[in-house]
């Protein structure tokens, strides 16, 4: 029963990631990509935090490799920061069912 679940999520999500994909392209005037056979992974992390660890990074710091990542924060943990240009932490509020979209470091467009 709990493969059949997580099978049926990493599909959702896989769809979501190619759906995602297809808009940010047509927005960008690029019509003709197809997402649906791109890879995507499925990782779900969960952070337990505990009064000592309250402060300290829940992963290492890092770059987004991929082309995007779909990432839905725990309102209830919350506690996510991305870095700025100037290399500041800041706070990423959690909106309760939806899920933040980062483009990676493999998300570019080249325009001529």
């Amino acid at each position: 029963l709990h493969r059949q679940i997580i099978k049926e999520y990493g599909q959702a999500i896989h769809d979501l990631a190619s759906n995602v994909s297809q808009k940010m392209a047509e927005s960008l005037g690029i019509m003709d990509n197809d997402f649906k056979d791109w890879p995507f992974i499925l990782r779900t992390i969960k952070y337990s935090f505990t009064p000592d660890v309250i402060g300290s990074t829940g992963a290492q710091l890092h770059s987004d490799t991929g082309f995007i990542t779909l990432l839905q924060d725990d309102e209830h943990v919350s506690g996510l920061e991305m870095m700025d240009d100037f290399g500041s932490f800041k706070a990423v509020p959690p909106i309760p069912g939806a899920f933040l979209c980062i483009v990676g470091d493999v998300g570019h467009v080249s325009i001529d």
